[in-house]
């Protein structure tokens, strides 16, 4: 499912505009049409998409323009395989592509390691010298961290 011609224009400007690896994947993330990518084609397919696109001797704007969809919907991909695939893209003949495959892969490292739970409980008392103030719980993981309030 490729973008249609209007969204391909979307992204074309923003492609045009980004004058950093990271802009451009941020600016790209956001489109719905990236999004609609990472939910309904499976890893091999953005992989093969993203290379037809990459592969191209005289590459168009819009062969640019859909390889590097491609790739940030692969980083996107809730597919366990898309991790793996994404690390392994070569990023010969895009000027941005090293980078976006590296902030992808940190975005998806990132997203899926930290597990924030917290509890309802009634809060403790800090004495902030005549103030009171609650302490706040954070469980990561196993590691419980309190954070309490101090007048140092």
């Amino acid at each position: 499912m490729r973008p249609s011609t209007h969204e391909i224009e979307d992204l074309a400007r923003d492609y045009l505009l980004s004058n950093t690896p990271a802009y451009l994947f941020k600016r790209f993330r956001s489109h719905e049409s990236v999004q609609r990518m990472a939910r309904n084609l499976p890893s091999p397919q953005l992989v093969r998409m993203y290379e037809d696109n990459r592969q191209q001797n005289e590459k168009a704007l819009m062969d640019v323009v859909l390889a590097y969809a491609a790739l940030i919907a692969l980083s996107l991909a809730d597919d366990p395989s898309a991790h793996t695939a994404l690390r392994q893209l070569n990023a010969e003949g895009l000027d941005f592509a090293a980078d976006l495959i590296e902030i992808g892969d940190s975005a998806r490292k990132t997203t899926s390691l930290l597990t924030l739970q917290m509890h309802n409980r009634a809060p403790e008392s800090v004495s902030l010298g005549g103030q009171t103030s609650a302490t706040n719980e954070i469980e990561i993981g196993s590691r419980r961290d309190a954070f309490r309030g101090r007048n140092d």
